[in-house]
């Protein structure tokens, strides 16, 4: 049994500190689900202009659902 189980998070973090901190949420067993506008949040962005980084971003946001919110309309 997870520690954290049925605990609902809405992660809408844009760097890595608040990025970890829903992840090892997520990973004790809390539901989070990750808010990023349609072309992506900071993180993912910049991770594309280092070779290799997109893994990072992989391991920052496992065990979250995703979704694209357009917070302009």
């Amino acid at each position: 049994m997870q520690i954290l189980a049925g605990l609902k998070v809405i992660d809408v973090t844009q760097f890595i500190s608040g990025s970890r901190c829903t992840q090892l949420l997520a990973d004790m067993g809390a539901d989070v689900v990750k808010v990023e506008p349609p072309e992506g949040d900071t993180l993912r962005i910049n991770f594309q202009l280092m070779p290799g980084a997109e893994r990072c971003y992989s391991v920052l946001n496992r065990n979250k659902y995703g979704i694209a919110v357009n917070w302009q309309e």
